[in-house]
């Protein structure tokens, strides 16, 4: 019995060799590479703080709009659009920054 089981669990373990050496497997994250995945992650990571950049700046516009007037709610607004403008320049930053690290990676490389 103690054969049986260490041959079933050698055949679980080894299973994956003999399928990758068959090249049935694919790479499902598209990416040959570390650098290619990180870079994968934050430009989808900017996408998406773009279109929640642009909901933002609609949303304080219309809290502009619903201040009419009263200096408070003004203030409010002015404040969520310094930092809906902040948030938007760390965005940018942060995807300046990743393209630089990836093309200096990238010429380090062989």
């Amino acid at each position: 019995m103690k054969h049986l089981r260490l041959f079933v669990y050698s055949a679980i373990l080894l299973s994956p060799i003999s399928v990758l050496a068959e090249g049935v497997i694919q790479n499902p994250l598209q990416s040959n590479s570390l650098l290619e995945l990180l870079s994968a992650v934050v430009h989808g990571v900017t996408r998406i703080g773009a279109i929640a950049l642009v909901f933002a700046l609609v949303w304080t516009g219309f809290q502009f709009v619903v201040a009419q007037g009263n200096e408070e709610k003004i203030r409010g607004a002015r404040t969520m659009f310094l930092w809906t403008v902040v948030g938007g320049a760390i965005l940018l930053g942060a995807e300046l920054i990743a393209n630089i690290i990836t093309s200096t990676a990238g010429s380090l490389a062989p």
